[in-house]
């Protein structure tokens, strides 16, 4: 019994930190596209010069956007399950112990 939970609340912990990591990386690619964002300056000069260049930089940006936040959702719902889950069979093992 002792060996189950220690196996769930490890398994907790890996997801925990899984989620941190992805908080991380969330903010990492914030960061990153603020710094894209400012760095390319878009004003109406640059538009004017090559707008569609840029309107494809865009689009393909705010597609990656998309994507990513999808992955993040779905690993997001994922994870969610399976801390469910574990907490049901730590729920099960502490009213076993009982």
């Amino acid at each position: 019994m002792d060996e189950l939970l220690r196996q769930i609340l490890s398994e907790l912990q890996s997801l925990k930190a899984g989620q941190d990591s992805l908080q991380a990386g969330q903010d990492a690619l914030r960061a990153e596209l603020k710094a894209f964002r400012e760095s390319q300056e878009i004003s109406n000069k640059l538009l004017s010069g090559d707008s569609a260049g840029l309107k494809n930089q865009l689009r393909d940006l705010r597609d990656d956007m998309k994507e990513f936040r999808r992955e993040v959702r779905d690993w997001t719902r994922t994870t969610d399950r399976k801390i469910d889950n574990l907490e049901d069979r730590l729920d099960g093992v502490r009213d076993a112990l009982n």
